[in-house]
């Protein structure tokens, strides 16, 4: 009986093979694609990392901080600071998502992960990181949209 998905056994171990994307990379993420994506990315990580209950409540709290975040910038922000707000914002969550992941990342690399003299560590799955990356900002302007059609601006 393969007991791979049962709760509890195996479930702590990262997947064989998956470097994670580096705490660093959800800041990127954050402030380039928003604070959905930082959100969706960081849950997969979380996974790769093999922590994967943290996979939807990432995500349902970076898709959340994106929507206020989204409406106080487009509703209460004037509009000529309306870019540097939205773009400390998103740097802020970033920041957040990679602190909560750090400790994580730092543990899986003690165990997983042992270079040889000069190696410097480098994820895999890039592909992965921006299709979710630009999926999540193409939903991301839709939900922009969607706010400033029932804001009636």
């Amino acid at each position: 009986m393969d007991r791979s998905g049962l709760p509890g056994e195996g479930r702590e171990q990262a997947p064989q093979d998956v470097r994670p994307w580096t705490p660093w990379q959800l800041v990127g993420a954050s402030v380039v694609f928003g604070a959905g994506a930082c959100g969706a990315v960081a849950g997969l990580n979380f996974a790769r990392l093999g922590k994967r209950w943290y996979l939807i409540p990432s995500i349902i709290v970076g898709a959340v901080l994106f929507v206020v975040v989204a409406w106080l910038v487009l509703f209460l922000v004037p509009d000529e600071a309306a870019r540097p707000v939205g773009l400390l914002a998103n740097l802020a969550i970033g920041f957040g998502f990679m602190l909560a992941q750090k400790p994580f990342f730092e543990d899986w690399k003690a165990v997983n992960w042992s270079p040889k003299p000069g190696d410097s560590y480098r994820p895999n799955g890039l592909g992965q990181f921006w299709l979710v990356s630009f999926v999540s900002l193409g939903l991301e302007i839709g939900v922009g949209v969607l706010l400033l059609s029932l804001g009636g601006t």
